[in-house]
């Protein structure tokens, strides 16, 4: 991928901040991951529904 959408860049940000935020490093990886599993999920959603408005579409004849 080449470009940074809305989802890439709260990870980063969140991932930083918890590790510059947070002395146990443990902790930190734990949660980074957490915010990175969450993202993937939520990314995956929106082209889900971004995929089956466009089906619905299709079958409307638009």
């Amino acid at each position: 991928m080449s470009h940074f959408d809305l989802s890439m860049v709260v990870t980063i940000a969140l991932g930083l901040i918890l590790m510059v935020l947070t002395d146990n490093r443990p902790f930190a990886i734990t949660l980074a991951t957490l915010v990175i599993l969450v993202t993937i999920i939520w990314t995956i959603q929106k082209k889900v529904a971004v995929t089956q408005s466009k089906n619905h579409d299709k079958t409307k004849g638009v």
